[in-house]
């Protein structure tokens, strides 16, 4: 089976120190319904989102992820095919704010309209060590 993947990063609607369990549990929830893994980091200034599963499934919760008030300027800042999913073990691997998270989420902003993806690859290990148990 092919599974569809992306990465955005969108600009967070909601202040630091804010307690998202309520967003990751729901998020984990509606993502087990839609067969849809991945992993969320929260900077405090934006969200970045690696999702992957089945495109029609992907299609809709990026719709919703658009229409959420806590979400501005939702850019996808890299997407593609794969024959296995990154987070398998997951409905949503979270991190929440730290500075170095914050770093990394910003470069990969910056330059994935410059076609430079080794930021965002970058981004995209940093999901991966967050999900190692």
């Amino acid at each position: 089976m092919i599974f569809v993947w992306l990465i955005y990063v969108s600009a967070a609607r909601v202040p630091i120190g804010v307690d998202l369990a309520d967003l990751v549990a729901q998020s984990r929830l509606r993502n087990s319904t839609l067969d849809i893994t991945g992993s969320l980091i929260f900077t405090g200034k934006h969200f970045a989102q690696y999702l992957e599963g089945p495109a029609p499934a992907l299609d809709q919760l990026m719709a919703s992820i658009r229409a959420d008030e806590r979400h501005e300027d939702v850019i996808t800042v890299a997407s593609g095919e794969s024959a296995e999913r990154r987070f398998a073990a997951w409905t949503l691997c979270y991190a929440g704010p730290s500075t170095f998270a914050g770093r990394t989420v910003t470069a990969a902003l910056m330059t994935a309209t410059g076609g430079n993806n080794s930021n965002v690859n970058r981004l995209i290990l940093l999901m991966q060590e967050f999900a190692k148990p």
